[in-house]
């Protein structure tokens, strides 16, 4: 019931809906043709689809944790109350978590499965097809990835400095947009990813501290957790699907969009913290060690920042007005 005018991604969906004028990849496009033509207004649309995308991430989530109250508590404020505004990323999202399941298993048909619907989530939001890039770490043990984060960290900093900076931003950006129509038919995306739009530069630099705080508390609580032996099958994943986030860095310096992957990343990161929150043994070795005060300040302040960079001002003014509808 969000007024037409008070976003305007609310009035591309709903002229796309009806007018099929919004270039949308093909999965959405058919999904929603699909609701269409059998008579359900955008309205039921968006409830239905909505309805299933949050009981498939219930589902996801309590494959990982047990508290999702406390997920729920955290995931609410941020990022939620913007991806369920950018409604294609949001089906998207459920999809990938979904596919974590999976595809960081050994066996071949639980990983091919894992592509597959990782496969499906680009055909609702094309900044799936980022989250490919897990499917070669996952062959290594989690010990390996764990050492190649700071690696992984130093490299984002340089290529975003690099890209901001220097002309190689131009090349970067010709090599993306050609990678981009070679994946999808989406004009609109190929144009977007052809142009520069980003903030000032305190704004980024701010966001990559952010990303890179979340990184090191994710691999903060798997190494504890690699000394203790712990459910590594749990953390396997929640590691690698969030230091995706860390390729956000060198791509937000050319396109702001993009922070949309970090968003995604910044959930596992989410996970993560409650599940360490669960766990009593490793509560208290994190305590002994000084790790849990550390984690907690590194993801708060982390979520803070990010959480202020991507609402303030035009998604503050967004949520007021929705919150003061007449």
């Amino acid at each position: 019931y969000i007024p037409m005018d008070t976003v305007q991604d609310t009035i591309v969906y709903y002229s796309s809906y009806y007018n099929d004028n919004g270039g949308f990849e093909y999965g959405y496009t058919q999904v929603s043709h699909w609701f269409l033509i059998h008579g359900f207004s955008f309205l039921q649309f968006k409830f239905l689809v909505g309805f299933f995308v949050l009981a498939l991430m219930g589902y996801c989530v309590q494959r990982y944790i047990q508290n999702l109250s406390l997920f729920v508590l955290l995931w609410l404020p941020f990022p939620f109350l913007i991806d369920v505004i950018q409604f294609r990323n949001f089906i998207m999202f459920s999809l990938v978590l979904y596919s974590s399941i999976y595809v960081t298993r050994n066996g071949i048909l639980p990983k091919s499965y894992g592509m597959f619907i990782l496969y499906l989530a680009t055909l609702f939001h094309s900044g799936a097809w980022i989250f490919f890039a897990v499917i070669p770490l996952s062959f290594f043990k989690v010990s390996k990835i764990v050492k190649l984060v700071p690696f992984m960290i130093v490299f984002s900093w340089i290529f975003g400095f690099l890209l901001y900076f220097t002309s190689l931003s131009t090349k970067f950006i010709n090599f993306l947009s050609q990678y981009t129509a070679s994946i999808t038919n989406r004009e609109v995306l190929v144009d977007r990813v052809g142009g520069i739009y980003v903030p000032r530069f305190w704004q980024i630099f701010l966001f990559w501290i952010a990303i890179t705080m979340f990184v090191l508390m994710v691999t903060k609580i798997v190494s504890l957790g690699i000394e203790l032996q712990e459910n590594l099958k749990i953390l396997k994943p929640l590691l690698l699907f969030s230091i995706v986030g860390l390729l956000v860095i060198p791509l937000v310096t050319i396109q702001w969009d993009y922070t949309r992957i970090m968003r995604n990343s910044f959930v596992f990161a989410e996970i993560i913290y409650v599940w360490k929150i669960e766990h009593s043994e490793l509560h208290k070795k994190l305590e002994r060690e000084q790790g849990f005060s550390f984690s907690s300040i590194i993801f708060i302040a982390s979520y803070l920042l990010q959480a202020v960079i991507i609402y303030y001002p035009a998604e503050v003014e967004h949520i007021y007005r929705i919150i003061n509808m007449r």
